[in-house]
């Protein structure tokens, strides 16, 4: 059903998508890609983050998606949020150059710093 609904946005001459859901599209998006753009944040960064945005999200009880709402309880259980993201974090980046081997016509724009994404996004405004 996901590919049924991507390709024909991935067909488009024109597209940007969230994610490349290798695991679940194949290689759909990627062998209609021309460039990928990697955010590979320290984990201080993205740690840093992701607590921010929780804590808030626990506080004025914003609505995520479907009426689901972040639960304190979910910073508790194991795995929580944070152990979660920390161990596909590295699982990610592996299967990520993994899977892009397989697409050399990609261009990989790797983004390590917020410095980087910074003067990335400066230049696609130039």
């Amino acid at each position: 059903e996901l590919r049924a609904n991507v390709a024909p946005w991935v067909a488009r001459e024109a597209w940007v998508i969230d994610g490349g859901y290798h695991s679940k599209l194949g290689g759909l998006t990627y062998a209609r890609a021309d460039m990928l753009v990697w955010l590979d944040l320290p984990i201080r960064v993205w740690a840093t983050r992701l607590a921010r945005r929780t804590l808030w999200r626990l506080l004025t009880r914003k609505e995520l998606w479907n009426g689901n709402r972040e639960l304190a309880r979910h910073l508790f259980q194991r795995p929580n949020l944070f152990e979660w993201s920390y161990r596909t974090h590295f699982q990610n980046r592996d299967e990520l150059e993994a899977s892009l081997s397989e697409y050399p016509a990609v261009r990989l724009v790797r983004l390590r710093s917020s410095a980087e994404v910074r003067a990335f996004m400066s230049g696609l405004s130039a």
